[in-house]
């Protein structure tokens, strides 16, 4: 008898394990649908808004010259401070990069103004 109402117990907290799944994957149901619903939305927006970037017209590059203050010893050991004109790294990598694409050597540190 106490076996029958032990086995009756666990019939019926199975039965309401099983009547509560159902619910359970009706709400798992809408969530999924609503998270494709959510990415459609997401993907018309970034269609409608921007579409892929591109590069439109001619990159130019502006010359400029950095001056530096150099100290600089001599192999007599006198020291001499210079002011020296180098070309920026940016401009001459920029420089050598727009040369390259169009079939030019690059110019040197002298033509730093056009």
């Amino acid at each position: 008898m106490k076996s029958l109402k032990m086995l009756l117990r666990f019939a019926i907290v199975g039965g309401l394990i099983l009547l509560l799944l159902v619910p359970l994957m009706m709400i798992r149901g809408v969530i999924t649908e609503r998270s494709q619903y959510r990415d459609e939305a997401f993907a018309r927006v970034a269609d409608s808004r921007a579409g892929t970037q591109q590069l439109v017209g001619p990159v130019r590059v502006v010359p400029w010259v950095e001056r530096k203050q150099v100290e600089l010893v001599d192999p007599l050991g006198v020291k001499k401070t210079e002011i020296m004109d180098a070309l920026a790294e940016m401009y001459r990598r920029g420089r050598r990069d727009m040369s390259r694409a169009a079939g030019r050597k690059p110019k040197t540190k002298g033509a730093a103004h056009e």
